[in-house]
């Protein structure tokens, strides 16, 4: 498209970052082909949300796109809740719960959930979007780690690793990055796998997930690790 790209801004604040973007009638938000783009048989993963579901038609487009995939691929939806782009929250969380039908795995962060949960309790609420179609939510807790709960089962926690922060711009994308790939290499490659994966090849994934993330956490700006980085953190 010939429109400009979204720029976006980043202020660094004690306990987080506040974020601005320039996204009126940007590329990204116009995405809209005809027909849809065919994934490579490859593919065994499709993550997608945040910003992209904000603004039309981008919204539509790539609840189609994923419509269109979800009984082939592992969905992951990360809606990473950007609180100043959403005009009307109320009917926000109500094509929510379309978005979570959809995926498979659902990752959320903590300031994501207490948006999320609105006058409900953060348990309920995740109880209520398991109900509805993912296999498993993926909670990260900062310093604190992050959990994992599935339906009818037990959440499981890893810790989290001791860094030097120097910035968290990028961290929950690189968990979301680590947890596939931590996934990918747990033998996972279709929804059958992903809901037989027993409680120690969760918690490999999540420590995997979280190491990643650490690492991305001691550099400025949004600098995910390559492989032989995590896995020398966590050794």
């Amino acid at each position: 498209d010939p429109a400009p790209s979204t720029l976006a801004f980043v202020q660094r604040e004690d306990g987080g970052n506040r974020y601005v973007f320039l996204a009126n009638r940007t590329a990204d938000t116009l995405y809209d082909p005809d027909p849809l783009p065919t994934l490579p048989v490859e593919t065994a993963f499709l993550a997608f949300g945040s910003v992209s579901l904000l603004a039309e038609p981008s919204a539509a487009s790539f609840t189609r796109l994923v419509e269109a995939h979800r009984q082939r691929l592992i969905v992951v939806f990360d809606p990473n809740v950007r609180e100043t782009m959403i005009p009307d929250a109320a009917d926000y969380r109500r094509r929510l719960d379309r978005w979570v039908s959809l995926a498979h795995v659902l990752k959320l962060s903590e300031e994501d959930l207490a948006y999320l949960a609105g006058d409900g309790t953060p348990d309920e609420a995740i109880a209520g979007w398991l109900e509805t179609g993912p296999a498993a939510v993926l909670l990260t807790l900062g310093s604190d780690g992050a959990r994992v709960y599935r339906p009818g089962r037990d959440p499981l926690a890893v810790p989290g690793v001791d860094i030097d922060v120097a910035d968290t711009i990028g961290a929950g994308d690189t968990f979301t990055a680590g947890a596939i790939v931590g996934l990918l290499e747990s033998g996972v490659a279709d929804r059958a796998g992903l809901a037989a994966l027993t409680d120690d090849a969760w918690r490999t994934v999540l420590r995997f997930a979280v190491a990643a993330a650490a690492v991305n956490c001691t550099r400025p700006g949004a600098d995910p690790p390559t492989h032989a980085e995590v896995d020398a953190l966590l050794a």
